[in-house]
């Protein structure tokens, strides 16, 4: 009787035959077929698992303190049929050990290490690739679902052919778990029929683009942008997917965001540090947050709307972007050598307003007189400026 062999095929579907495998007859370079050890690794939940309806990314770096809490709600789950996918990104705690843990209790539970720290987003479109499900998920590591989250969320997506995502309410508590109060989006239009009414109303509202940890189809997220690197790069993703579809909102507060000390909003204050706490390969690179998100909105516009009208439709509430929160106000001046000699001129200081007692003294005498501090700056400057300098400078050449 032929022993039996594990063969794989080009799909990386493994299958069972009754061929037996040849001692030497391996390809050179190729490695013998052998059948998976271990029922969590990845080959294994590739090839032999069943790909569930549902699958969750957990992205995490350094989350030991609320970790445990996370993956307990979700495997309070009312709804089974998914699959927990996390990825470690370099963590030095106690994530590793807890992670390995749980997914040695729960075949469900898939857990991947980055060798290095690749940075949030990266870090967040991996457990999106990693993933098999009809639907999709992120799930930060502090937070927490409600038992009936992916019932309802599920439940809401199967009615409704047209939605994209479904999110829920929001119940913030802090650190110890503790109530603080529900959140409603404020999304409204993100549900109707017309595209620039749902591409408005994401764009234009200030929200906190929690709508980014809803539960996603998975073939309308597959052909989107995902999470760029750099900040903001929520809304843009949100805005594209309201060019595709319409969104759906559970009222009730079925998703516990945790606010603590250490989440992203409050320990990345800086711009630089954020664009590196986004992605590593912006250390050291300028960045334009606004004005990439701006070129994002401009760019996905065309690729996603076909009708002439919505396009200008679209358009014009870009137009009407520039004047909503505070947007022309934070882009950034233009860094030009023009623009850092004209603010050194004397035509773009306040003119001083000298009285009559006061124009008979010496004008630097008089500056110091009424104002001692930054008048008295200004008065040395003007007697030892560049032009002064490059002057003094020629004489003695001369």
């Amino acid at each position: 009787m032929a022993a039996c062999s594990w063969e794989v095929d080009p799909g990386i579907i493994i299958r069972k035959t009754d061929r037996p495998q040849k001692r030497m007859g391996l390809r050179r370079g190729a490695t013998p077929l052998m059948p998976p050890t271990s029922p969590n690794s990845a080959t294994y939940h590739t090839a032999m698992v069943p790909a569930p309806l549902v699958s969750l990314g957990m992205p995490v770096y350094n989350g030991a303190e609320y970790l445990r809490d996370a993956i307990e709600s979700i495997l309070a789950q009312t709804w089974e049929h998914w699959e927990l996918i996390i990825s470690d990104n370099a963590s030095v705690d106690a994530t590793p050990q807890i992670c390995r843990e749980y997914a040695n209790r729960d075949p469900r539970v898939q857990y991947h290490r980055n060798r290095s720290n690749l940075g949030a987003h990266p870090n967040y479109n991996r457990t999106f690739h990693l993933s098999r499900g009809k639907y999709f998920k992120w799930v930060p590591h502090d937070d927490l679902l409600h038992a009936d989250y992916l019932a309802e969320c599920v439940a809401m997506l199967e009615s409704d052919s047209e939605c994209v995502l479904c999110q829920t309410h929001l119940m913030y508590i802090d650190a110890g778990g503790r109530e603080l109060g529900a959140y409603d989006s404020e999304l409204s239009g993100s549900d109707s029929h017309s595209v620039s009414t749902r591409f408005g109303a994401v764009v234009l509202r200030p929200h906190p683009a929690y709508e980014v940890m809803g539960v996603f189809r998975r073939r309308v997220l597959e052909a989107s942008l995902l999470l760029e690197s750099f900040h903001g790069a929520d809304r843009a993703l949100l805005a594209e997917l309201a060019l595709r579809g319409c969104f759906a909102q559970i009222a009730k507060p079925l998703l516990l965001v945790r606010d603590h000390a250490a989440r992203y909003s409050r320990a990345q204050a800086r711009p630089r540090d954020r664009a590196v706490w986004h992605d590593a390969r912006n250390q050291g690179h300028i960045s334009l947050p606004t004005w990439r998100l701006y070129c994002e909105y401009l760019r996905m516009i065309p690729r996603n709307v076909r009708g002439f009208r919505e396009r200008m439709a679209c358009h014009r509430k870009l137009v009407v972007w520039w004047f909503t929160n505070w947007n022309t106000v934070r882009m950034p001046r233009p860094r030009h050598s023009v623009w850092r000699n004209a603010s050194r001129t004397r035509s773009f200081r306040p003119r001083q307003v000298r009285t009559r007692s006061e124009r008979k003294k010496p004008r630097n005498e008089a500056l110091v007189d009424r104002e001692s501090g930054m008048t008295a700056i200004f008065a040395t400057r003007r007697r030892t400026g560049p032009a002064q300098a490059r002057r003094r400078t020629c004489g003695r050449l001369r």
